[in-house]
């Protein structure tokens, strides 16, 4: 989770950056020769729940993910199962590792 939120803050910084970059004078005239204008847009890829406790009889577990923000092209999210008191290999078996693709338009 920590690391989700580091992750932002850094887009966010940069994407601060690249606007201080920009010259925007707030008109909406098109007499600025040589200007062109564009957006930015980004992508949130949250966990509903990041910890899970789980008996061993109970068979499978979902884990529900949730795209936010702008759905027009595709994102990607690395994935990992992180044992805790469950032993990877041992205690459960971690079918979904990898990585999680978001198509456009989902």
């Amino acid at each position: 989770m920590k690391l989700l939120m580091m992750m932002m803050m850094m887009m966010m910084m940069m994407m601060m950056m690249m606007m201080m970059m920009i010259d925007d004078d707030d008109d909406d005239d098109d007499d600025d020769v040589g200007c062109d204008r564009f957006a930015l847009e980004w992508s949130e890829v949250e966990l509903e729940r990041s910890e899970f406790w789980v008996c061993e009889d109970a068979g499978q577990v979902e884990v529900i993910v949730t795209r936010r923000g702008a759905n027009s092209t595709r994102v990607t999210a690395n994935i990992r199962a992180k044992p805790l008191s469950a032993r990877g290999g041992l205690d459960f078996i971690s079918s979904s590792e990898g990585l999680l693709i978001f198509a456009p338009g989902s």
